[in-house]
């Protein structure tokens, strides 16, 4: 099915798309590496996550899923882009936000009605009503596989086991701890958990705002760069707050408003505005992978809505 083709590189090239625009402050681009992540591997890990959000969003047309409804996607993602690039975690949270997406998408497919907004309702209700204690063991798997440095085997948990736990698949099943559950319990202090669980609203807004800012200028990179900004101003970065502490993180978000204000009124030097809060973040090893992780996910729900021109004012599109 061609379309289904289509739709899926919407979603998939959001992965691609978001490492590419710069300078991101604090965050891989296409003019800076990490220490163990390349631009290449985010790349790379979009071509990969293709054929599994394809299978996500024709499980969501065909209505079909009983054991898993997105946790093995969750899980292939993250494991296979790893062993392909041969990097370290580059999409964990990246796919714990698209695959939702996914399943939505091809049920929306199915009824005619594909807009963001509805996409991202059904993708909150499918995963409320239809999550299983599966999907929550192969999440834990895929956390696992990615072994990131802010989740510790000293963190107290609430319910559903500790990510760590040597006997976490029997305490998920004996506690029928479905994957819905789980990010209502990460929530609290996940902003990934928190988009899914509260039906994508900071995406949404973003992605309303980087539309508006791709028809003010035109520029594709300028616009991904500012709603960057513009969700790390609005909430803590979980990753920033992991591992550096409350304040440091709002800190971190305060700047980014008052460089988004800035950047909002440059001409052609709104670059200069940027690079400085990135080298800056660099320095002090900050990296709020949240708030790009969110960028991602704005940008796929901005390439549903628009389809055509996704990287050109499409403003005459809609």
């Amino acid at each position: 099915m061609k379309f289904i083709d289509s739709f899926t590189a919407l979603i998939s090239s959001s992965i691609s798309l978001e490492v590419s625009a710069y300078p991101k402050p604090g965050n891989v681009h296409r003019l800076s590496d990490h220490v163990d992540k390349f631009f290449e591997d985010f790349v790379v890990a979009s071509h990969v996550a293709h054929g599994w959000i394809r299978r996500g969003v024709l499980r969501g047309y065909r209505d079909s899923y009983s054991k898993y409804l997105v946790g093995d996607i969750i899980y292939g993602m993250v494991k296979e882009s790893m062993e392909v690039t041969g990097s370290s975690n580059t999409i964990l949270g990246i796919a714990i936000l698209l695959s939702p997406l996914s399943i939505a998408l091809g049920k929306c497919l199915k009824e005619g009605v594909v807009r963001a907004s509805r996409i991202t309702s059904v993708a909150r209700d499918v995963l409320e009503k239809n999550s299983t204690t599966l999907d929550s063991i192969a999440l834990y798997r895929a956390i696992r596989h990615a072994s990131p440095s802010y989740i510790r085997r000293s963190d107290k948990t609430s319910g559903p086991p500790n990510v760590w736990s040597k006997d976490y698949r029997r305490k998920i099943l004996e506690g029928n701890y479905r994957l819905w559950e789980v990010l209502v319990a990460s929530s609290s202090v996940d902003v990934v958990s928190k988009e899914v669980v509260e039906g994508y609203p900071r995406s949404l807004k973003a992605a309303s705002y980087l539309n508006d800012r791709l028809n003010t200028h035109g520029n594709w990179n300028r616009a991904v760069v500012e709603a960057y900004l513009f969700i790390l101003s609005k909430d803590i970065d979980t990753l920033v707050f992991r591992k550096h502490g409350a304040r440091v993180a709002e800190e971190v978000g305060e700047r980014a408003g008052e460089i988004l204000y800035e950047v909002e009124k440059a001409g052609e030097e709104w670059f200069k505005q940027v690079i400085e809060l990135d080298k800056d973040l660099r320095a002090k090893g900050i990296n709020p992978g949240s708030a790009a992780d969110i960028t991602a996910a704005t940008i796929a729900l901005h390439n549903i809505d628009c389809r055509r021109r996704i990287l050109r004012k499409v403003e005459q599109e809609r």
